[in-house]
């Protein structure tokens, strides 16, 4: 090949254009530059100049920074990542990567698509260089330590060492290195994730972490049953035990005084575990709350609920079907227990009687009831339509919709406020709703003083209504007037609008009047008056 180089061009930069179409190596170009120095050709730069993109730092104005990509051996991605740095705009090293690489990769080698952070020259005791550790970035160092560690046969201390000395100057989030690594796949070959086990770490752990971080829906068994089976012939994990660890520190007094281990597994509710933890190891319960709400907060825990069971009890059907245990939670109320295993069972529905189940509870020398009475619905400061309500009381006895329809009244609230609200109250799984709508009227315990009211002062029948008369009762017309009465001592309760309460006055008007007109007529003139007038 012939170079030629003109007056005003860079040597360099002609070297590279010429070579670039033969594929030639950094070292192969630097070669041919060397050659050109050597005949005593005048150049101002050692490396080619290979690609420019302008770059806008911030929302302040001003000219753009210019990202120069020179041809010096370089990593194209490293370079871009020195450029964010130097520039204090990390925070768009992604973006801007994505956008340079594919342009520079067409005129450069591009090794990898990864930058490096830190690299660190190593030499033994007899200053013999051994290498250099390499970090990536998003790499945890221990993995690049305990590589380089393992390749040239370095033991713990001196890879313990290292560490101390690299996490002062970049971030390290654990010491203990990863020793397996498993892509895990769908089932159409997609990959979900990647198993990874710790070394010295429980190989069931590290599957549970896998599971319960990625939350990917495979068969956790067989998962298990993998990695036991491929991993523990590994000396640097552990297969001591097939049910993972979710919490597993050491609990110290606020002093910094050790008061015990605290092991929550995976099967553990981690709030009733504390509560034990407390009893073995004398902890008072203001201290509990917060270890319960340190484990709720760790990474792989669950917490269901916050307040621990103190006593189970199993419930089963009349058919001898076991239906749950029924769990009654620190400082809450028996009754308000039951209330809510009735409706998280569904048991309203199959007409359980709460009563009777709430006092064979109480009867227990381990439980103790302060009120047999429970709390179907209760907070503070209850907000309804953006208006504060106050306090919210709805208890076993009440319906939701009734007491939020005199919150409505009361607070002149909307209608779809009112019914957003009831939404929110029933549809939790421990509140049961027997209806959707709410008693505007109501008449208890009726008795023969109301119709009194209506002018039938001489009447002494054992019924409202006509079952005491037997005659006409047995009739066709009879049995719709009947219809329209109760008992005595039965409660009537209708869910009505304005317009059917007029109607239902009106009606029990009309039947005193059939009435007075039948004591009067008799019964033969009765009936031929109520069919053309009443009737």
């Amino acid at each position: 090949m012939q170079i030629e180089l003109l007056e005003g061009e860079e040597v360099i930069d002609k070297i590279y254009t010429t070579l670039q179409q033969y594929s030639l190596s950094f070292d192969d170009r630097q070669n041919v530059m060397r050659l050109a120095k050597g005949d005593g050709v005048v150049y101002t730069r050692e490396y080619a100049h290979v690609l420019s993109e302008s770059v806008v730092v911030d929302d302040a104005e001003g000219d753009p920074v210019v990202l120069d990509i020179f041809d010096d051996g370089k990593e194209p991605v490293d370079v871009i990542y020195e450029f964010t740095v130097k520039n204090e705009i990390e925070g768009t090293f992604e973006q801007l990567s994505h956008a340079v690489l594919p342009k520079v990769c067409q005129l450069l080698a591009c090794n990898r698509m990864v930058p490096l952070v830190y690299v660190h020259k190593i030499v033994d005791g007899n200053g013999m260089h051994l290498g250099k550790i390499e970090i990536l970035k998003d790499e945890e160092p221990i993995d690049a330590v305990d590589r380089f560690a393992s390749i040239n046969a370095l033991d713990y201390s001196f890879r313990d060492g290292l560490m101390k000395d690299i996490c002062q100057k970049v971030s390290c989030n654990r010491y203990r290195p990863v020793v397996f690594r498993q892509d895990v796949n769908d089932e159409t070959g997609i990959l979900i994730g990647t198993v990874e086990v710790l070394e010295g770490e429980e190989v069931i752990d590290a599957a549970f972490r896998f599971l319960r971080k990625t939350g990917v829906d495979v068969d956790e068994v067989a998962l298990k049953n993998y990695l036991l089976q491929h991993v523990c012939g590994n000396q640097r994990v552990r297969c001591t035990r097939n049910i993972a660890h979710v919490f597993d520190k050491d609990i110290n007094e606020e002093d910094g005084s050790l008061i015990g281990r605290l092991v929550i597994t995976e099967f553990e509710e981690p709030a009733d575990k504390v509560h034990q933890f407390c009893k073995e190891v004398g902890c008072q319960d203001v201290y509990m709350w917060k270890i319960i709400e340190g484990a709720c907060a760790s990474d792989l825990v669950i917490c269901n609920r916050r307040n621990p069971v103190i006593f189970t009890l199993p419930l089963n059907d009349p058919d001898g079907n076991f239906v749950g245990n029924l769990g009654i939670e620190l400082n809450e109320e028996p009754a308000d227990a039951v209330y809510r295993f009735f409706a998280f069972h569904g048991l309203f529905a199959k007409d359980w009687d709460l009563a009777s189940v709430t006092n064979q509870l109480c009867e227990l020398s381990q439980v103790e009831c302060k009120r047999k009475k429970a709390v179907k619905f209760y907070k503070e400061e209850f907000n309804m339509g953006g208006v504060d309500v106050g306090q919210m009381v709805v208890w076993d006895d009440e319906e939701v919709i009734d007491k939020l329809f005199q919150k409505r009244l009361e607070f002149n609230i909307t209608f779809d406020d009112q019914m957003e609200a009831f939404s929110t109250i029933c549809t939790k799984r421990d509140v049961h709703c027997a209806r959707s709508q709410a008693v505007i009227y109501e008449l208890k315990d009726i008795t023969k003083r109301d119709f009194e009211k209506y002018g039938n002062e001489t009447c002494s029948r054992k019924y409202n209504g006509w079952q005491f008369l037997t005659s006409i009762a047995e009739s066709f017309i009879g049995s719709k007037l009947r219809s329209l009465v109760v008992k005595e001592s039965m409660e009537k309760v209708r869910v009505v609008n304005i317009i059917q309460l007029l109607l239902l006055r009106t009606a029990k008007f009309s039947l005193v009047l059939c009435l007075m007109m039948y004591r009067s007529l008799g019964i033969h003139s009765f009936l031929y008056y109520y069919w053309h007038q009443c009737y």
